[in-house]
């Protein structure tokens, strides 16, 4: 006490903060790490099934778990100390520590025990006798020596440890044994030491007893709150865990199905036993169904007309519900504000439902809805088409009934309709399915890619094969480019597929055909990708996700569809065609096409007598070029017989308002014709002011020269190089179409030569996938010499948005490529032949094909020379830019053990490749 007040005053003196503990904490804080007993389980675990909670699942065909026993499983800390006040009432015993702290004339803490005689002894007070008395009576008793024997000074007791007790746990718990314990624990802190009751013990029966008397404990009732373990452990204590005695379960539509232990007594009501399931899950409603066992082990099933009968063990307790029905409400569903349950008495109709529309969300959809209904016979449901414009602002009302369900639209579930995945379904009658997932990553790649409604109208389609979609198929074919080579490599029916599974190795063939056919849709994906000069719009053709290797192709097709995935996002596939399902077919069924010049070209679903101004104005309104003067209204004819009725109005004499129009419908707006090109072409090099140019209906390369100011000094037209993208898709399709004949090819060679090997077929494959993947430049041979051009009218091309003409500066060299020692450029000297050239090149190398060795001109003309035993042909002049190519020999094949039937094919695209090479140099 002397140094801790010492080291207060020198805090004092420096200014620092006096932290000082009470002696009651430090009493207690003693206690707590005076090392009692501390096993116990120390953190929750599941507890096995145990035999009997088997025996009622085999007998009820549910999980049931056994009530109670799960108190034990939880974490606990070491052994109860002493926290807060102490209540009046407890007895001290010998072993409980006092804390006497003095305040006033005399100011001291003292810390006492209660000693073997059960005293408290304090210096400056006589013994006290505290065994067997209440501390509050021991309390005022010190305070009352205190102000007798201590003038001026008041004593506060507090109890600063509790004694230890040693009791005996034993019977049916996890570890059975003598803890030690303090005065304050309770029975069931002791039962958790002991690791907690066994599923085979009694929860209802649990028996204390020591000192001469002995009581039963229902822990049921500590577990519902109806009573408390007030009981005190003392030295010697038993706390024996019996046997567990008789069970009844409760199933179905309660609160908390489990099984249970019956009282000791075995008197016990089913209300009884319903409520310690937690009574039923709704008020009423309920049958209850008893299961009993008979004396011969028969299981007995009883439908009971009241709970009033005594449970007997065995006894299992079914609450079902009579009639799980809704009734008197309809369901709104889609696109709402507040989407849910509404009563059919607040709104007996569409009229009193929808009211003024502001019910719908934003961008709500007015001209088509859906009630799926009931059939009051069959119980199908159905589906029944409404105008919301119509119920709202029109004559238009529909009765509800009971159990509909509202279906509301809004402009994204119609967009979705005009999507290039749902158009691309309804054209091919095929979803292509991404790949099942096999990892956490994979499934969420596999949630946001898989579209089911999708699935559904493929199937759909597929199993109608009738006109039911033909105006989304019209829509499809006027909006979406689609190629016959796509359709058939979405059903996988392409000749390239079939070849590479023919020529399938082991058991990986059909992988390694799928992953063939995968690779051709991903190229063929970056083919349909169309760029227009000018306007800057384009169409992407998405490839099917499971593409094996994207660093084979352009990787900026890739990123723009793996973007355009993302921004998807719900637009994806719209929940409302989930949560509904055959909506999407359905709905595809009534659509309307707006084409044209109108701002949102595409379907729409209407129902039958929408005015066709809603048409438009759901489409976006027109065009500013559209022409009003002549608008094309396709509609089907009053008579009822299918047939389609096509008319031209003029929107200036007529009132869009006034027409009507239905299901397979279409309205188109003529854009105004204009001499002006939509697009654009791009002039680079010598001319002398380059640059993107527009261009008019008509116009040719003289045009456009004049146009760009002339060429300059350096310009070398001879050379132009003029490329345009209807010739680019031309030379890609060939390519394919190329690569596909040599994968036939393999096919066959493999049916016939059963020798050749793997590594063979493999490396003819990787043959024909380089060729698929050549990048071609679509260069056209044109004449670009104004002076020629302004005496032969006839090679004067026309011009066509997205062209592009490079006009090079007048080389000095001639390029020699391909097999020879040392290809490279040399200086351009006139009148030189090719042997000439090819002389200074070193010579051909052994592995070259003299036989075809060709010269392309700067202009892209390719012509072939051919050597003979006293030179070079003649007649073949070189101009300045000219490239001569010396291609390898295709004989090697043959050891590779290629048959003839593709070696012509080989030879030729040998010529192909060196030709294309060139051309792109230029």
């Amino acid at each position: 006490a002397l140094i801790e007040q010492y080291q207060n005053m020198q805090r004092q003196q420096s200014g620092q903060s006096i932290q000082q503990t009470s002696p009651v904490d430090l009493s207690r804080a003693r206690q707590g790490s005076a090392g009692l007993d501390q096993t116990g389980p120390r953190q929750t675990t599941a507890l096995p099934p145990s035999v009997l909670e088997l025996d009622y699942e085999a007998r009820t065909g549910e999980r049931l778990r056994q009530y109670g026993y799960e108190i034990f499983g939880r974490s606990i800390g070491p052994a109860d100390v002493v926290m807060g006040r102490v209540q009046d009432g407890y007895v001290l015993g010998i072993g409980d520590e006092l804390v006497v702290t003095f305040h006033g004339a005399e100011s001291r803490s003292v810390t006492t025990m209660v000693d073997s005689e059960g005293r408290v002894v304090v210096r400056g007070l006589p013994p006290i006798n505290a065994a067997g008395r209440s501390f509050g009576d021991v309390q005022n008793e010190i305070r009352s020596r205190t102000e007798s024997s201590l003038i001026g000074t008041e004593a506060f007791v507090s109890l600063g440890g509790a004694r230890t007790v040693s009791v005996y746990v034993v019977g049916e718990v996890e570890r059975p044994g003598y803890y030690r314990v303090t005065s304050f624990s309770s029975m069931l802190e002791a039962l958790t030491l002991a690791g907690g009751v066994k599923k085979t013990g009694s929860l209802r029966n649990i028996r204390v007893s020591g000192g001469g008397s002995s009581q039963s404990i229902d822990l049921y009732r500590v577990l519902s709150g109806t009573s408390s373990v007030g009981l005190r452990l003392y030295d010697g204590m038993q706390i024996v865990v019996p046997v567990i005695g008789k069970t009844a379960a409760v199933t179905g539509g309660v609160i908390r199905p489990g099984i249970f232990e019956l009282p000791s007594d075995g008197t016990i009501s089913q209300s009884d036993l319903l409520t310690l399931a937690g009574g039923s899950l709704r008020p009423s409603g309920y049958s209850y169904v008893l299961n009993t066992i008979a004396s011969d082990g028969r299981q007995n099933i009883v439908t009971l007309s009241a709970l009033s009968q005594p449970v007997r063990n065995g006894d299992v307790l079914n609450a079902g519900l009579r009639q799980d029905r809704r009734i008197g409400g309809v369901e709104l569903i889609g696109h709402a504000r507040v989407p849910g349950l509404r009563s059919l008495a607040e709104a007996p109709n569409m009229k009193t439902l929808l009211g003024d529309g502001y019910l719908m969300d934003e961008n709500p959809y007015f001209l088509f809805g859906v009630i799926e209904r009931m059939d009051s016979r069959t119980h199908a449901r159905t589906f029944i088409p409404f105008s919301p414009e119509q119920v709202i602002y029109g004559g238009q009302d529909i009765p509800l009934q009971d159990r509909d369900k509202v279906v509301l639209f809004g402009q994204k579930h119609i967009e979705f309709l005009s999507s290039t995945e749902a158009r691309r379904v309804v054209l091919t009658g095929e979803y292509v399915t991404p790949p099942k997932p096999s990892s956490d990553e994979e499934k969420k790649q596999f949630e946001a890619a898989y579209c089911r409604p999708l699935e559904d109208l493929a199937r759909v389609v597929n199993d109608t094969k009738s006109d039911r979609y033909a105006t989304a198929v019209r829509a499809v074919f006027a909006q979406l480019k689609v190629t016959e080579d796509d359709v058939r490599r979405i059903r996988g029916t392409d000749q390239q597929s079939a070849g590479a599974a023919t020529l399938g190795l082991g058991d990986g063939s059909q992988n390694q055909a799928a992953a063939l056919g995968q690779s051709n849709a991903l190229y063929t994906a970056q083919a349909n990708r169309q760029t227009y000069a000018g306007n800057g719009s384009s169409s992407v053709v998405t490839a099917p996700s499971s593409s094996p290797n994207y660093d084979d192709w352009d990787q900026s097709a890739i990123n723009m569809a793996k973007r355009d995935r993302r921004m998807q996002d719900d637009r994806a596939c719209p929940q409302l065609y989930k949560d509904v399902a055959g909506l999407l077919p359905y709905t595809l069924e009534y659509v309307a096409a707006a084409d044209g010049a109108v701002r949102r070209p595409g379907i729409y679903p209407v129902v039958a007598g929408t005015p066709l101004s809603s048409l438009v104005s759901v489409a976006g309104g027109t065009a500013y070029n559209a022409n009003l003067d002549n608008v094309e209204v396709i509609n089907q004819s009053d008579l009822g017989d299918g047939t389609m009725l096509q008319r031209t109005i003029n929107v200036a004499d007529t009132d869009l308002g006034q027409i009507v129009i239905g299901p397979s419908s279409g309205v188109r707006f003529n854009g105004k014709f204009s001499e002006q090109e939509a697009g654009a072409i791009l002039l680079s090099g010598e001319f002398r002011h380059p640059g993107v140019y527009p261009i008019r209906r008509g116009e040719k390369i003289s045009d456009i020269i004049r146009r760009a100011g002339g060429l300059t000094d350096q310009a070398y037209p001879y050379g132009a190089v003029f490329t345009r993208e209807r010739v680019k898709e031309e030379q890609r399709r060939g390519l394919e179409r190329t690569a596909r004949e040599l994968n036939l090819g393999l096919a066959t060679a493999s049916l016939k030569r059963k020798e050749m090997t793997a590594d063979t077929l493999l490396a003819a494959q990787q043959l024909a996938k380089n060729i698929s993947s050549v990048d071609v430049m679509g260069r056209m041979v044109i004449e670009a010499d104004p002076r020629v051009l302004e005496e032969r009218g006839d090679l004067d091309t026309v011009l066509e948005p997205g062209d592009s003409i490079h006009m090079p500066k007048r080389p000095n060299y001639v390029l020699m490529i391909g097999d020879v020692l040392n290809p490279g450029a040399l200086q351009f000297i006139a009148g030189k032949q090719v042997r000439d050239y090819l002389r200074e090149s070193g010579g051909t190398l052994p592995s070259s094909d003299e036989d075809r060795i060709f010269v392309v001109y700067p202009n892209g003309v390719a012509r072939p020379t051919k050597l003979s035993s006293w030179g070079f042909s003649s007649g073949v002049q070189l101009p300045p830019g000219t490239s001569i190519v010396v291609p390898k020999d295709m004989a090697p094949i043959d050891t590779l053990e290629l048959v003839r039937d593709i070696s012509t094919i080989v030879g030729q695209l040998a010529v192909s490749a060196a030709s294309i090479a060139v051309i792109s140099r230029n």
